[in-house]
């Protein structure tokens, strides 16, 4: 198959999936939001989304995959090296940037949001800028933020629970930058057990050695996420 044929194919694959997973969306008898929406779409708690994701990961594979082969091989190299997501999204959880902006929904000053949150201001505005062109909060006005659809999952009392797994995504990111590391380290290295994995590394290692031998990801998983909330499934009808 030639490229260009390829890149028909691909087309064709996204704008079937990404078809497929507008029609779940709809099933919960709402469209699929804006992202500079805060609102909470029924399908974001949902349990039964088995279709959705299989959708999604067709369509994102789909994406990445064409914007592969039409980008240079070192612009797909620095994308995959360098990223700043994780940290800034942790930035934003700790201070509770979306919590902040939850009272202020046409807007809030960055001036005004490093006052609440105790970061500095001109920091703290090029974390949101950035984390803005990611589609994670809302760049009303020139430094002036609002929370927006994927923003206030980060909420404290997000039923979503995304604040809780960008907790856990931190200590994640953490055994990433060092699993070279730990797959050299004659302790931890050869072996698969939950007890001797890059992140129970990463925690006992570069953390000084306290972390419990005994512990791993799921005891201390278990401790620090709240109960998960009750599915939302859909209202669907008999025929």
């Amino acid at each position: 198959m030639s490229g260009n044929a390829e890149v028909d194919t691909l087309l064709a694959l996204i704008t079937q999936s990404a078809t497929a997973v507008v029609m779940e969306y709809q099933k919960y008898g709402q469209d699929v939001p804006s992202l500079s929406s805060a609102a909470e779409h029924p399908i974001d708690s949902a349990s039964d989304v088995l279709q959705l994701r299989k959708a999604l990961r067709l369509l994102e594979g789909a994406c990445n995959h064409l914007c592969d082969m039409l980008e240079a091989p070192v612009t797909s190299v620095v994308k995959r090296t360098i990223r700043f997501e994780p940290v800034l999204m942790g930035v934003a959880v700790e201070a509770k940037v979306a919590d902040t902006l939850e009272q202020h929904p046409d807007g809030l000053h960055i001036s005004k949001i490093a006052e609440v949150t105790n970061v500095p201001a001109h920091k703290l505005s090029k974390v949101l800028r950035v984390l803005a062109t990611r589609n994670c909060f809302l760049e009303v006005d020139t430094d002036t933020y609002a929370n927006n659809r994927i923003s206030y999952a980060l909420r404290s009392s997000s039923t979503t629970k995304a604040h809780d797994y960008t907790l856990v995504n931190q200590s994640g990111h953490l055994a990433t930058t060092q699993y070279w590391e730990y797959l050299q380290n004659p302790d931890f290295g050869p072996y698969d057990t939950v007890n001797k994995s890059a992140w129970t590394y990463a925690r006992r290692v570069i953390g000084g050695g306290t972390y419990p031998e005994q512990d791993n990801f799921f005891g201390w998983y278990a401790q620090q996420v709240r109960p998960v909330t009750p599915a939302v499934s859909p209202q669907l009808h008999d025929p």
